[in-house]
């Protein structure tokens, strides 16, 4: 699943795996396997994330049959979305 900041917030990013993985873990139980910060410029705020979950099944849960939800993590609104590969686009 792909985390990305929502643009309007102030300051926003997803912050690193250990800020992340407490919260989906407190709203989903124990459903992350990895999380992968993206590459960010040296001195930049990372804007987006990976989250690998232990089962596609949690995908499906967080997402509830849409697209793209949004969430609040650590006060940051985030947009989640499946994370689809760019050459499988």
């Amino acid at each position: 699943m792909n985390f990305e900041t929502d643009e309007s917030s102030y300051h926003a990013h997803p912050g690193t795996p250990n800020k992340i993985q407490p919260p989906l873990e407190r709203m989903y139980g124990d459903v992350v396997e990895t999380i992968q910060i993206a590459n960010a410029p040296p001195q930049a705020l990372a804007l987006e994330a990976i989250v690998v979950f232990l089962l596609p099944v949690n995908v499906d849960a967080i997402l509830n049959e849409e697209d793209r939800v949004r969430l609040v993590i650590n006060r940051k609104r985030v947009w989640a979305r499946r994370y689809v590969p760019r050459d499988q686009e």
